[in-house]
């Protein structure tokens, strides 16, 4: 899983929870989507994808797209663009973080 971050252009402001859940709306299984985190001001608007692809540039490849498909898919998000999405270049999520690691939260046997 790859963190990813994505900036977008406002056209008119939805509130956070409307971009997240038309975010999740517009993911496919394909996407490998986990978890967003939004934050929308009156000109742009961040946002944090964990990205659950192969390799960093799939991971940033994968949200352009959702991005790009949220936006034209949403009437509320017409006019808006993306213009930045980056995925992190370090290693994916440490096994300790993994949702799918069966020792996720112990420490110890």
């Amino acid at each position: 899983m790859y963190l990813v971050n994505a900036t977008l252009i406002v056209a008119l402001p939805v509130s956070e929870t409307a971009l997240r859940n038309h975010l999740m709306d517009s993911a496919t299984p394909d996407d490998g989507l986990e978890h967003i985190y939004a934050e929308v001001g009156s000109s742009e608007a961040r946002v944090v994808l964990f990205v659950r692809q192969d390799t960093p540039a799939a991971a940033a490849r994968t949200a352009a797209q959702l991005c790009r498909r949220t936006i034209d898919a949403c009437p509320p998000l017409a006019g808006w663009s993306l213009v930045n999405c980056v995925a992190s270049t370090s290693s994916p999520i440490p096994p300790w973080l993994n949702p799918e690691n069966p020792f996720n939260g112990h420490c110890g046997p």
